[in-house]
């Protein structure tokens, strides 16, 4: 990339493709790592502003607590694994993880939320003791997951102003 923004075979803007800067996106998992920072310095370098907005709080966010929390409810092994601290991820990982299923448990106890608890109860029955393929990836759970309370309600929130 840095030899074709410094010969000139990159003009993003001047090419008429992209009107404004603003419709190029990077997404990292975190910004703290060493490639996203040299890619935010080199842009910033070459005249092209980085702008990465509340980026560390996106996963303390509680709706994508709960997602990650009830896809991990899904799979008990995976569960009884991060507590019994068999998991090759760092503590504070951890931490998040067992706080994000803690969130989600929490929850789950309201009996407003009986649907969603049946629905991951299923699920998680299901994935101890696989007796077939399942027709869905991570992201079909997921999908899954959206038809439930809150998520609805997340999904349906007007952000056109975000």
């Amino acid at each position: 990339m840095e030899g074709l923004i410094k010969t000139g075979r990159v003009a993003p803007k001047a090419s008429g493709k992209i009107a404004d800067l603003n419709q190029i996106a990077f997404l990292f998992r975190s910004v703290k790592h060493d490639r996203a920072k040299a890619l935010a310095d080199f842009l910033e370098g070459n005249g092209v502003p980085v702008y990465s907005p509340r980026s560390n709080l996106f996963f303390e966010r509680r709706e994508i607590r709960f997602a990650i929390g009830a896809i991990m409810a899904c799979f008990p092994d995976f569960v009884k694994r991060l507590n019994a601290g068999e998991m090759r991820a760092s503590q504070s990982l951890q931490s998040y993880y067992k706080r994000c299923i803690k969130d989600f448990a929490e929850y789950l106890k309201d009996s407003d939320n009986a649907d969603l608890k049946r629905f991951v109860q299923f699920r998680a029955r299901d994935h101890a003791a696989p007796q077939h393929n399942f027709d869905y990836a991570f992201t079909g759970l997921l999908y899954r997951l959206l038809q439930f309370e809150p998520f609805r309600t997340w999904m349906s929130l007007d952000i056109s102003g975000v």
